[in-house]
């Protein structure tokens, strides 16, 4: 003949362990309830602005979420995050959950960064910082071979005398190009060092261009013949 506590209104949580503890229980406005017939007061996580009830707003705009059972209560869980951004949500750790701009040295250019990780930046482009920002090409006359670059330094200048013409984001000492009466030389060795050498006079075309500048060592991009 006792009465008994059976539904709340939105942003309570249903108490009714005993007869004489029974109560709506207010959640928080750091916290949010979907269901409060059956669920739990939830932490708000730092993706989301919470209001104590089931409204939320995003903290990165355009990020998803939806309604995710556990086995005690129902809670919100984040699906994918927008460009430039990175998605941290692991199972179980529902407070923790938020989208973060991708670090130094890696990026996420599509439309929805479903993924939990940034992509690295790809050989002949470089990120400083961290930020929503996609990686920048390496300016011309300069080229990158690593990945996850995360200085411009990492953009090596091409050996005086040589450069890329008009492209930029090169990957190679191969795309630095010498003058027409040089050629690009080595020095060999783990900490070889690229540079412009002079051409041998037996290597030189009829017009002055180096021979040693193409394939198979011949005259064919220039209009001479070898003396």
């Amino acid at each position: 003949g006792k009465y008994r506590l059976v539904g709340c209104p939105p942003g309570h949580e249903t108490r009714n362990e005993s007869h004489d503890t029974q109560q709506c229980h207010p959640c928080l406005e750091s916290q949010y309830i979907i269901d409060p017939d059956e669920d739990e007061c939830q932490k708000c996580p730092p993706g989301l602005k919470c209001k104590g009830n089931a409204d939320y707003e995003p903290e990165v705009e355009d990020s998803t979420w939806v309604v995710h059972p556990t086995a005690t209560s129902k809670v919100y869980r984040l699906t994918s995050c927008p460009s430039g951004y990175r998605r941290i949500s692991v199972d179980g750790e529902w407070e923790l959950q938020k989208c973060e701009a991708c670090p130094a040295g890696e990026e996420c250019v599509a439309a929805s960064c479903v993924n939990a990780t940034c992509t690295h930046c790809v050989p002949g482009t470089y990120k400083e910082v961290a930020g929503t920002q996609a990686c920048r090409a390496c300016p011309r006359d300069t080229y990158n071979p690593n990945p996850n670059s995360k200085a411009f330094t990492n953009c090596r200048q091409c050996p005086a005398g040589a450069g890329t013409g008009d492209k930029d984001g090169q990957t190679s000492p191969d795309a630095c190009v010498c003058g027409d009466r040089f050629y690009l030389a080595s020095s060999g060795g783990d900490n070889a060092k690229i540079s412009c050498a002079q051409c041998p006079t037996g290597a030189a075309c009829g017009t002055g261009f180096c021979a040693l500048r193409t394939p198979g060592f011949n005259c064919s991009a220039s209009t001479g013949s070898v003396p």
